[in-house]
């Protein structure tokens, strides 16, 4: 079995302790607790259920309110350290000075866990990471040493990861949100899962997610739907919603997500969070359950800038031979991100305010207020805006233009009048990002390929999963998929064409554009990336900003309103971009047990590999606005005067 990196770094350490120490009994305990950690590696399928509880929901789509009392029930016994609003500096600085130890850290979390996560039905959690005790242990025998100078303290030590659940993590199973893969146990952690636990930290448990990534709307088979802890009657944003609802509701300290046309940044922007999509081929996606490898990305999500930038200076720049296109960025010198957080970080900047994500028709005008409330105040700190849109690019269409490379209903590949919606029913059309591209004089849609079956089925016959079934047709076949993603399901596992095949079949239409063809071979989508960035060098532009939702996450079962997500740029053209609170806007028919106000985020977008600059730029803004504010009915276990977030504007 495999032995967990905690193993090996304890086994490096042994020798000091030996070295360092006359009492066996030191060695004793670094051989016990190694020990335990093979064992549990090597039982990794007896995994810790969350415990039954009488507050569970009734069925979906009712939420039941948990008062100020029944909190004080659920969670009684104050933490000796507390964890609501916790920062990675501020875990390691008790750390350090002796107030704080790595089993009793992931024992708050743990109890904030079973406290609130199904019993207020916000249900983030899929399953807790069995080794996580002796995990733990591993860690606190380290600590000893770092606090005696011996060791210097990895970057992330002890810090307890809440994983989207299509992350291959050994010892738990990997279901991407799916009842068919309920027993598909990894063979091998993903590249950013094995990247972080090098640097010491540790997995705390894995999150629920849409099913198969598909939707905004984390609702699957396999776990049910995960609610917005803001509103519990409001859906958490997707398909990463169950990282986004618990790193919001503070049952962990920070996340992983994933991102093929916004499911980082939905969900972030839903629970006022930071979400960092990065440069495509930025971060690695092997391991990852793709949706389409050829727009999918991880990255993190947490609560604050510094903790994003942390991650990311520990994920960004990998050459993974598993996944050919990190090769994109062999060339690009990683740096600290942590040195771009600066206090006047807004001071000359330039911006690009982008028209077709802030004028939406269909937006909601509080939210657009916010945000040129807050354009306003970045400007008294010192940056500049001017309006902006990229040449021959459209976010979306209304239905009466052309576009060029679809059939008319009798099959005769000729340009016609349609909308997306109807492109879609010829090409089965996953992630719903919209976006179009002018091409010699008429527009054409990026996103027509459907590469879901054959990137499903390469990761289900690669060897990195014991998944009981291997092709989309015995998935099909099972009747385990989640009514919300059947017929998406079925469109992407009945195509009939490969990727290869898919090229040549649309340049017969007459098209260019909505190969399945990676990023950078890709003419289309880098002709939309050129087409952008010559326009931002023209105006001297640092990065672009705009609503990163135009409207408030959908009350669940809400199939009507729109959603108003702006995330297609950046997914198309292959650039970073990252969400940060801007402030909150008031609803009416709040429930008892949730603040009455919902988050606004803004979103900005940079320029391939400059993932610093974006940083830079979000942590000015938080640091001006200080938008985050914690969900109340989640506080800190053992406090019953929680205090009621007010309806806050950016100032």
């Amino acid at each position: 079995s495999q032995i967990s990196p905690f193993g090996a770094l304890l086994s490096e350490l042994s020798g000091k302790m030996v070295a360092q120490s006359s009492h066996r009994s030191w060695v004793l305990l670094a051989g016990l607790v190694l020990l335990t950690a093979r064992q549990t590696a090597a039982h990794a399928e007896c995994e810790v259920a969350l415990p039954a509880s009488p507050y569970r929901f009734a069925q979906e789509f009712t939420a039941q309110n948990v008062t100020v009392k029944q909190v004080a029930v659920l969670c009684p016994k104050a933490p000796k350290f507390p964890v609501v609003e916790a920062t990675i500096d501020s875990v390691h600085a008790a750390f350090m000075d002796g107030t704080l130890t790595c089993t009793e850290l992931v024992n708050i979390y743990v109890d904030r866990i079973h406290a609130y996560d199904q019993t207020t039905g916000l249900n983030s959690i899929q399953r807790m990471n069995p080794a996580l005790s002796a995990e733990a242990l591993v860690l606190d025998a380290a600590l000893l040493l770092i606090r005696a100078g011996s060791v210097t303290m990895p970057s992330l030590f002890c810090v307890p990861l809440l994983v989207k659940d299509n992350y291959n993590t050994v010892g738990m199973v990997t279901t991407n949100g799916a009842a068919v893969l309920v027993d598909a146990m990894p063979t091998r952690d993903s590249t950013m899962v094995q990247q972080l636990k090098n640097v010491g930290a540790l997995i705390l448990a894995k999150t629920t997610m849409s099913e198969w990534a598909f939707s905004y709307e984390s609702k699957g088979s396999a776990y049910g739907v995960s609610r917005n802890p803001y509103d519990l009657n409001r859906y958490s944003g997707g398909s990463s919603g169950g990282t986004g609802a618990s790193i919001g509701a503070n049952l962990g300290l920070i996340g992983l997500g994933s991102d093929t046309g916004g499911s980082i940044r939905v969900p972030a922007s839903q629970q006022a969070l930071i979400g960092l999509r990065p440069t495509q081929g930025f971060t690695s996606r092997a391991g990852i359950v793709p949706l389409r490898s050829d727009a999918d990305i991880g990255g993190p999500i947490g609560r604050t800038v510094r903790d994003v930038a942390k991650l990311m200076t520990v994920l960004a720049g990998v050459q993974d031979p598993l996944d050919a296109i990190t090769s994109y960025a062999a060339n690009i010198t990683v740096p600290n991100y942590e040195d771009y957080l600066l206090a006047d970080g807004l001071t000359g900047m330039k911006f690009g305010i982008l028209l077709d994500y802030v004028e939406r028709a269909d937006g909601d005008a509080n939210f657009k207020a916010l945000f040129y409330q807050a354009v306003a105040n970045m400007t008294a700190a010192g940056a500049t805006f001017v309006n902006f849109t990229v040449p021959g690019w459209k976010a979306n269409f209304n239905g009466t233009e052309q576009i060029r490379g679809f059939p008319n209903a009798d099959g005769i590949p000729r340009a016609r009048n349609t909308s997306f919606g109807d492109a879609t029913s010829y090409y089965a059309n996953p992630g719903g990002a919209s976006s179009y591209f002018l091409v010699d004089g008429m527009y054409e849609a990026m996103q027509s390929c459907n590469p879901f079956k054959e990137d499903l089925e390469a990761y289900l016959s690669g060897g990195t999963t014991t998944s009981p079934v291997k092709t989309a047709l015995e998935i099909l076949a099972s009747g385990l998929i989640h009514p919300k993603q059947y017929l998406r399901f079925y469109n992407g596992a009945t195509v009939t064409y490969t990727k290869a095949s898919f090229a040549s079949d649309i340049r017969y239409r007459g098209a260019t554009c909505g190969g399945c063809s990676e990023l950078e071979e890709n003419v289309c989508r880098m002709g939309l990336r050129k087409s952008m960035l010559d326009a931002m060098a023209l105006e001297g532009i640092d990065a672009l900003v705009y609503l990163a939702l135009s409207n408030p996450p959908k009350v669940l079962g809400d199939k009507i309103s729109p959603m108003g997500v702006n995330s297609g740029l950046s997914s198309w053209s292959g650039t970073p971009s990252i969400t940060v609170p801007i402030g909150f806007v008031a609803y009416p028919g709040a429930g008892a047990a949730v603040s009455p106000a919902l988050p606004v985020a803004m979103e900005i977008l940079g320029k391939p590999f400059a993932e610093h600059t974006i940083i830079k730029a979000a942590y000015g803004v938080e640091t001006l606005l200080m938008a985050r504010m914690p969900p109340r009915g989640f506080g800190e276990c053992g406090v019953t005067n929680l205090v009621v977030p007010q309806t806050r504007k950016a100032a």
